[in-house]
């Protein structure tokens, strides 16, 4: 972050962001312009070079077509249920002929592609308006669901929780999206800025689930339901086992052509000299596995 602007920033507008931008969103207008967007949009605006850093699912991190960083210590992982990813239809999986794809977060989009064609089965992808992707579930087409939109999902006869389907192929946590950007586009503090905003929502969830009582009532949530979905369904710490469960999806990925091949996962290094920008920690495929 320089003298001249402050931090800009764009973040996941879902409740499971919320405790990553808990600390940022008290901070005065000097220190950081933060935008909300669904994670399309935050890629978008990355791309661009209207932010510098944003809030990015991994499979757009892939995809990028320029060197970006990944802040560590911080992503929006789960280790088996999520509960926010989800396939959902009328007919079981393996019957499904067509699937509609919610396409706001490319991670998920791929996520479901690649397990559909681990269980050897060929349906037809569509793009559909994230808006009314519930209502695309007709007879043999089920849906991709992301986000808060997936609470209003639970009534159909089938749900795949795609964080369970995951866990229970790789054994591995899945890695949904992190903080990232160029590297030289934030220094030491900005990280330090980032972890202690999480470091504050995790302390406060009792505060955040308050005051999301209006999008609890309207997406039929409890407070205590969205207790347990921030405090443990959702897992926050970007560890060791996550990176594993990240560079798995990257390379499977890679192997079924859905992303581009030997994508490596550099994150900044807090422990380099001057502005902690320059030098970045690099975590070959099979390396982050070991």
């Amino acid at each position: 972050m320089t003298e001249e602007r402050p931090l800009r920033i764009a973040a996941v507008s879902f409740l499971n962001a919320r405790p990553l931008t808990y600390g940022l969103e008290r901070l005065s207008a000097g220190r950081v312009d933060l935008r909300f967007g669904v994670p399309s949009r935050c890629a978008a605006l990355l791309a661009a070079g209207e932010v510098d850093l944003a809030l990015l699912p991994i499979a757009s991190y892939a995809a990028a077509s320029e060197d970006l960083h990944i802040v560590p210590g911080i992503a929006i992982a789960a280790r088996g249920a999520v509960r926010t990813v989800l396939l959902v239809g009328t007919v079981p999986w393996e019957e499904m002929t067509e699937i509609a794809l919610d396409p706001a977060s490319r991670s998920s989009v791929v996520l479901v592609q690649l397990l559909t064609a681990a269980k050897g089965l060929v349906p037809a992808f569509r793009p559909w308006d994230q808006s009314d992707v519930l209502a695309a579930v007709t007879r043999t087409r089920g849906a991709l669901v992301i986000g808060d939109a997936a609470f209003a999902a639970k009534t159909f006869p089938y749900v795949y929780d795609l964080g369970t389907a995951w866990t229970a192929a790789t054994g591995l946590p899945f890695v949904f999206a992190v903080w990232a950007g160029r590297p030289h586009a934030v220094a030491r503090e900005d990280i330090a800025l980032l972890q202690d905003s999480l470091r504050q929502g995790l302390d406060h969830l009792d505060d955040i689930v308050e005051t999301a009582d209006i999008e609890c009532s309207r997406l039929g949530l409890t407070s205590a339901e969205l207790s347990s979905y921030l405090g443990q369904s959702i897992r926050y710490e970007l560890g060791p086992d996550a990176i594993s469960g990240a560079a798995t999806f990257l390379d499977e990925a890679a192997a079924r052509g859905l992303l581009p091949a030997r994508v490596r996962l550099r994150l900044y290094d807090l422990g380099s000299g001057g502005d902690g920008t320059t030098t970045t920690t690099r975590y070959q495929l099979l390396d982050a596995r070991q």
